[in-house]
Parts: C-alpha cells; sequence; structure tokens
C-alpha cells in the first residue's frame, strides 16, 4: 500500500500511519456495530416507550477518558517520528540540495562534487540542505520510499535527513506545483555500498575539480571535455526552457540559442562561460556555479553547436576577465579551487603515526 521503505525510519513511519489506520478502523467499526444493534434493539415498532436516564458517571467517564488515551497515543506515534525526521545524527554526511526549474543537484561540499542524481552509501546517515535562489519559486524534495518531502523554500536554507539500509534506486519529485514543467522535476537517489560509493566518488573527483585554462575552455569546438556529455546536461539543466533544440521560447521567454542576434552578454565561448558560471542578473537564467567546470565547458560547447555560423573569438582581455573572476579558469589559482576529498583530523593522524614506525606501512623515516 505505502510502497517500499528503503530506511528503518520510513518503515517507523508505516508503523505509525498503520497502527493510527488500525485503531481508526476499530472504531469505525465499532461505532458502526452499536449502531445497527441499537437501531434493531430500539426501533420503534418494538419499543414504543423509553425511560428517562440523567446521567451515567462511569460511562461518561469512560467515553471521554478512552478517546483521549487513543488521541495522545496517536500523538505521541506521530511526535516520536516528527522528532526522529527532525534531529539527524552528529556524523552525518553533508550534501547539498539545490532546487531550481526544473531540475534537482546536489552538491558534495566536501568534496567538490556535484550531480543529477543522489548517491548515497548504505548505512550511513545523509543530511540533505535544501537551498532555492531567492527569485526562484517554492518547490518541494519529495522521495516516497524514505517517507520524506520537505519544501526548498527561495532564500532560505530547510534540512531533512535519511539513513538508506536498502541499495536500490529510488525516485525523487517535486510535490509542489513549480511551473510549466513541474512533471518533468525528478530525479534519483542511488543507494550503494560504501565501497562502490568511494569508488564513485573517486571517478567524480578525478579531473572534475581540476581547472581549466580559459583559453583551453574557450577554444575548442568539441561538444564534449573529459567525458562530460554536453547533450546529456543540456537536456538535465537547459532543456525545460531552452527546448531540446534550443530554440527557446515558451511563457518563460527564453533565448533562442540557434539564433546569434540579440544576445545580452555576447555569443563568444567566454561570454557563454561567464553566462553559465554567474547567470544573468534581471532574467530568468539562472547561475551554474556549482556545476563542475568541465561541465560548464561542455555545457557551453554544447550552445555553441546549436548555432553553428560564425561568432566573435573571445579576446586575450575577454579570458583574463574570466580567469580573473572564476579560479577554476586559472591553473595558477588550482590552490582555491577544492579537489579531493578532505580526511578527518583522527584518520590523517593515524596515517601519520603509522608512516613513522618502523615495519608498519612506512619506512620510519621523516619525510
Amino acid at each position: 500500500m505505502l510502497g517500499t521503505a528503503a530506511s528503518q525510519l520510513a518503515r517507523n513511519v508505516d508503523s505509525s500511519l498503520l497502527w493510527i489506520v488500525a485503531v481508526c478502523v476499530a472504531l469505525f467499526v465499532f461505532v458502526v456495530s452499536l449502531m445497527i444493534v441499537f437501531v434493531i434493539r430500539f426501533r420503534r415498532s418494538r419499543v414504543t416507550r423509553t425511560r428517562h436516564i440523567p446521567g451515567h458517571l462511569a460511562l461518561e467517564v469512560v467515553w471521554t477518558v478512552v478517546p483521549v488515551v487513543i488521541v495522545m497515543g496517536m500523538f505521541w506515534f506521530g511526535y516520536r517520528d516528527f522528532l526522529a525526521l527532525r534531529t539527524p545524527p552528529a556524523d552525518s554526511m553533508d550534501v547539498s540540495v539545490h532546487a531550481q526549474r526544473w531540475y534537482w543537484s546536489f552538491e558534495y561540499p566536501d568534496r567538490h562534487v556535484t550531480s543529477p542524481e543522489l548517491v548515497v552509501p548504505r548505512g550511513r546517515p545523509v543530511r540533505l540542505t535544501i537551498t532555492s535562489a531567492p527569485d526562484e519559486v517554492i518547490h518541494s524534495f519529495y522521495v516516497p520510499a524514505f517517507r520524506i518531502k520537505e519544501d526548498a523554500v527561495p532564500g532560505m536554507e530547510t534540512f531533512t535527513w535519511l539513513n538508506a539500509d536498502t541499495p536500490g534506486e529510488y525516485s525523487v519529485f517535486c510535490a509542489e506545483f513549480c511551473g510549466d514543467e513541474h512533471s518533468r522535476m525528478i530525479s534519483k537517489v542511488r543507494v550503494v555500498e560504501p565501497e562502490a560509493f568511494e569508488r564513485w566518488m573517486e571517478e567524480q573527483v578525478r579531473g572534475l575539480g581540476e581547472p581549466v585554462a580559459a583559453a583551453e575552455a574557450a577554444d575548442a569546438d568539441d561538444e564534449e571535455l573529459g567525458g562530460q556529455d554536453g547533450r546529456a546536461l543540456f537536456a538535465t539543466y537547459c532543456k525545460a526552457c531552452h527546448g531540446a533544440e534550443g530554440r527557446g521560447g515558451g511563457p518563460y521567454g527564453a533565448r533562442n540559442l540557434a539564433s546569434l542576434p540579440g544576445w545580452k552578454r555576447g555569443t563568444k565561448r567566454s561570454d557563454i562561460l561567464m553566462t553559465l558560471s554567474e547567470g544573468l542578473p534581471g532574467t530568468m537564467m539562472r547561475p551554474f556555479r556549482y556545476l563542475p567546470v568541465r561541465d560548464r565547458v561542455a555545457l557551453m560547447r554544447r550552445v555553441v553547436s546549436l548555432a553553428p555560423g560564425p561568432r566573435p573569438e573571445p579576446e586575450p582581455d575577454d579570458l583574463a576577465r574570466l580567469a580573473a573572476r572564476f579560479p577554476e579558469f586559472d591553473p595558477a589559482r588550482r590552490d582555491q579551487v577544492r579537489l579531493t576529498p578532505q580526511m578527518p583530523i583522527e584518520a590523517a593522524m593515524e596515517a601519520v603515526v603509522r608512516e613513522r614506525q618502523p615495519g608498519v606501512g612506512g619506512s620510519g623515516a621523516a619525510p
């Protein structure tokens, strides 16, 4: 009836709901049964006179106390689950959920990784910080398999959490009507074993955070860079407003990417990279700064491919401006871009101790 429950907390919510439903059904059957008995027992053809009963203290106490106990029991089960849903463990892994018309993006801030789907390790609590731009509309992050639903309120941070114990793929929906493409605002939660999660994370980290020189990023014509598929990224992040072929229009007046005249910032490749990185103030064009630099380059190349005609080439000043504004376009500022997963200080100290102990994973020599 309730679908797959992929966590213990979801099963607790199901138990509470089923208990409440069972009590309500039992009360319904009891009350209706009494009504039927009274209708038959005290029908007019059988009882023509009834005696006056001024009151019955015991009966009044029972029908007051019993409903109060039942209602308080329902409240307790609901409140217990509510507290659990609002109290993520202190050692939870942090993931930022970005809601935007009309897609979800999941950022792992400690590892500088962004993904269009939420990948989590089995058995580890994950705290989800849900954000939406101040000029967005309200969205609602809803994952039925975990019985969680939390609004993404423009300009605010909300949160929820999960601890998946059943590997598999589970749907993510937007449960708040947010515009024309509301029904397309879907994603997935993919629950994998811890070892598989680390392998996935290493694949994401490897190369994605490395800076790309502005000149290199704005020069190549290929739609893909470092294995990033510009077509797939465009379908995920841009198709809802600009259409599959970039023709734009629609209720939001999106830019026709296949036509070069009239662009607000310009049609140079460096201009498109700047727009993808910081958006266009005063328009519906949102910034994609939280996407890895190679994703933005692949998106830019896909946009360029939609209008294959001649366009101005970036000037040195354009490239310098891009590199100065965003360190991910300047390899000399590599230290300003988080590239690799951070090791907890306790694990780092243990590694140092092991390396300095002769015969225990190291030579014992000082570095």
